[in-house]
């Protein structure tokens, strides 16, 4: 696949994380990479908490119901 492909690759990409599509497009590669990576970063957070949270049902109860009593606190 060819650069074209590389280019729509990217702007489903940055679309999908909330850039509109008419400024995604006016984008160079360099900033589309960039919008792209801190994306990827912040997808890999989001996903390291979900492993959290998922490790800590497994525990101990209270110690869970805790964790999820600050968090939903934190998020409000």
């Amino acid at each position: 696949m060819g650069s074209g492909y590389e280019i729509a690759r990217a702007i489903e990409g940055l679309v999908a994380t909330g850039h509109r599509p008419a400024d995604a497009w006016k984008m160079t590669p360099r900033q589309m990479a960039g919008w792209l990576q801190l994306a990827q970063h912040r997808k890999l957070g989001e996903q390291a908490q979900l492993l959290s949270l998922l490790r800590a049902s497994q525990g101990e109860q209270r110690a869970f119901q805790t964790l999820f009593r600050k968090m939903q606190d934190e998020s409000q």
